[in-house]
Formats: C-alpha cells, structure tokens, sequence
C-alpha cells in the first residue's frame, strides 16, 4: 500500500474515546481540494467513507484503488485497531490510546450558519485544536447535528452534537467529509471483530516493518 496514505490515515485514527452511541451506518462523501504537486495522488485517495456504531463500539471503512482500510474501536476496553493489507499482508494494527498520546487542547467555536444536510438541520462550529507547545494543529470547519447520538472520532467528542460534514486542512491537503445516507438499524457484534486472519501488531511494530 502506498506510504503517502498510509501516513494520511494514520494522521485521523490516534487518540481514541468513548461514548454512548446510537446504532446506525452513515455513508460519508469525500472531496478534495489538492495542491498541484499533490493532484497526482487523488486516485489514491478515498471517496467514500462508511461509518457503523454500536453501544461500546465503532468501526470506520474506507477503500481506494490500493485496497480497504477499517478503523475499529471497542470502548469497553479501550482498544482500537487500524486494519489494513500491505504486500498482500493482512494486518491489525494497535492504535495509541488517548491516555498514552500527546493532550491536545482544544477551541469551540458555535456560530448562527444552518444548513439541511440528509434531512437533519445542522449547525456550525469551527474547532481549533492546539498541540502541547500551545501551537494551532488544526482548524476543522464543521456542521452538526444535536437528532443523532454519540460521535464516531475522537476530534469531535467535546462538540455539542453529532457533525455530518467537516472539512480540515492536512499535508497540503483540504478534505471535506459530507454525510450522503444514514441508516439507523441493529448492528451485529462481529461486524466490530478483527478477522481471525489478521496479524495483530503494536505501532511500533509497524513502523520499523515500514522502514524496510
């Protein structure tokens, strides 16, 4: 798999947190706005993102030319898995946990600006976010929703409500995610296990195996 993804992805899935969730599959679009020394990656890059929630659990899919790629959390444990398949190898990836990462600091900002997005009124906030140098890591424009319960990424777990669009700003990059289907339906618990055939490695695992 292309290292320039890889290290995109692994960029939105450290820091995990729980939260009590509704049961339901979210169909996320995704757009790019790339600089022109980057415009050669976007057939590398994902157009789609499939969310699914379950009290104590979330997973997250997204699937490109390279291959598929799935965020799993499980909160009950506090463990989350990056699943991916490189050189034909199936891996699971172990994911730092909020306690064991860098506290990053945050801004909420709520503004008036509405909009309907798949038959929910949302509303916007802009969240800023600070490394521990005091330094601005991140802005992320979002609109949210207060109908749908719980949140499926750690970056929004202080905002008052569930986003179904954000966009961010990331190694030249701006992404803007649009929520395009909401299903609310039971979710089956083994849609939230890692596959028995799966290798499971710890990050620092996975990073010397990318340094060969």
């Amino acid at each position: 798999m292309n290292k320039f993804y890889i290290l995109i992805q692994l960029i939105f899935y450290l820091n995990i947190h729980y939260s009590s969730q509704e049961e339901f599959k979210i169909n996320f679009s995704i757009e790019y706005n790339l600089t022109k020394e980057l415009e050669h990656k976007r057939s590398k890059l994902p157009i789609e993102m499939v969310i699914y929630t379950k009290e104590g659990f979330s997973k997250k899919e997204e699937t490109t030319e390279l291959g598929s790629q799935t965020l799993i959390n499980n909160f009950n444990n506090n463990e989350s898995y990056l699943l991916m398949e490189i050189k034909n190898e199936k891996l699971a990836i172990k994911l730092q946990t909020k306690n064991e990462s860098n506290a990053i600091k945050e801004k909420i900002s709520y503004l008036n600006e509405t909009k309907n997005i798949v038959g929910y009124k949302c509303k916007k906030a802009i969240l800023n976010t600070y490394d521990a140098q005091e330094e601005e890591a991140n802005t992320i424009e979002l609109f949210y929703t207060n109908e749908i319960k719980g949140f499926f990424d750690v970056k929004f777990q202080n905002i008052n409500g569930f986003p179904l669009q954000y966009s961010l700003e990331t190694n030249g990059m701006n992404i803007i995610y649009t929520a395009s289907n909401i299903e609310v339906k039971k979710m089956n618990i083994k849609t939230f296990e890692i596959p028995d055939n799966y290798k499971v490695l710890s990050m620092s695992q996975f990073q010397q195996m990318m340094l060969h």
